[in-house]
C-alpha cells in the first residue's frame, strides 16, 4: 500500500518505470494464419506495381504524403527501393497473401511500417498503410494490424504505439478506433501536403491496454468466427471488444487521465 508521499509524488510526478530501452525493429519476416509481414524489398515492387501504382489507383494515395504514380514504373521501383532498409527512423514491410501457392514472384497485397520510433521512450507508430483493393475490408487487413501491435508490444518493448492519420481521412479514424485504439486529440495545421493544410487526428494503444486487445483481435480473427461456407463474421470487432469488457466509442473522445 502507498504511503501518502508516494500517494502525493504520484499525482505530482507520475509514475516510476524501468528506463530500459526497447528494441530497434529489425527486418525480420513476421508469419500470421491469414498474411506474413515480410521485410519490403525491390523484389516486391513487381507485384505491387499492378495493384497501386496505376492511373486508377490515384484515390489510394489521396491521404498518403507521397504522390500517386500514374503508370510510372522508373519512379515506383525508386520508391519502393528506398523503403528497403531502415533509414529516416521507418521499417517497411510487405504484406504476403498465404491463401496462394506460393509463385516465384509472391502474391502482395500492400505495405505498411513501423515509424517515429523512439526506443528509448518505447514510443512506436504503426503508418505509411497501404492496403490494396485485395486488402481492404477483410480479415487479412485486420491481422495486418494485429501483427504489428503483437511484434511491437511482445517482442520489442514497446509500451505505446501510436496510429496518426489526416483529420479528413474517416475509415482511418474509424479503423482506429475498430482496432482498439483510443482518440488523444486533433494537431491543427500540423503539415503541409501536397499544397494542402493537414489536421492530423492522433490516436494511441498502451501496453496496460494490449492484453485485453490482443483477446479480442484473436478471437475476432479465429477460424471458428467466419462461416465456413461463406467467410461471414460471426462475431464483429466490437463485439469481440465487448466480452472483453471494452466498449468501443462511436465518436472521438480522448483517453481519460488516470489520475
Amino acid at each position: 500500500m502507498l504511503s501518502l508521499s508516494e500517494k502525493e509524488a504520484l499525482q505530482r510526478l507520475g509514475p516510476q518505470v524501468s528506463v530500459d530501452p526497447a528494441k530497434y525493429p529489425s527486418r525480420v519476416r513476421i508469419p500470421g494464419r491469414y498474411i506474413d509481414l515480410a521485410p519490403l524489398s525491390i523484389e516486391h515492387a513487381e507485384p505491387l506495381f499492378p495493384l497501386i501504382a496505376q492511373p486508377e489507383h490515384e484515390r489510394l494515395w489521396d491521404y498518403m504524403l507521397d504522390q500517386p504514380f500514374h503508370g510510372d514504373r522508373s519512379l515506383f521501383d525508386a520508391f519502393i527501393s528506398a523503403r528497403s532498409g531502415t533509414e529516416n527512423s521507418m521499417v517497411f514491410w510487405a504484406i504476403i497473401d498465404k491463401s496462394s501457392p506460393a509463385p516465384t514472384t509472391p502474391k502482395v497485397l500492400g505495405f505498411i511500417s513501423y515509424l517515429r520510433i523512439n526506443a528509448a521512450h518505447r514510443t512506436i507508430e504503426i503508418g505509411n498503410i497501404m492496403f490494396s483493393h485485395l486488402l481492404q475490408r477483410s480479415r487479412k487487413s485486420s491481422e495486418v494490424v494485429y501483427l504489428m501491435l503483437k511484434h511491437a508490444f511482445e517482442e520489442l518493448g514497446y509500451r505505446r504505439v501510436e496510429w496518426k492519420c489526416n483529420n479528413l481521412s474517416s475509415p482511418s479514424k474509424r479503423a482506429a478506433l475498430r482496432y482498439g485504439f483510443s482518440y488523444e486529440g486533433l494537431f491543427q495545421k500540423m503539415f503541409i501536403i501536397k499544397q494542402r493544410s493537414r489536421d492530423t487526428a492522433w490516436f494511441s494503444m498502451i501496453d496496460d491496454e494490449w492484453p485485453q486487445r490482443k483477446k479480442a483481435l484473436e478471437a475476432w480473427l479465429s477460424e471458428d468466427n467466419f462461416d465456413m461456407e461463406t467467410g461471414v463474421q460471426k462475431l464483429t470487432l466490437k463485439q469481440a471488444h465487448e466480452k472483453q469488457g471494452y466498449k468501443v466509442p462511436q465518436t472521438l473522445v480522448a483517453r481519460p487521465n488516470p489520475f
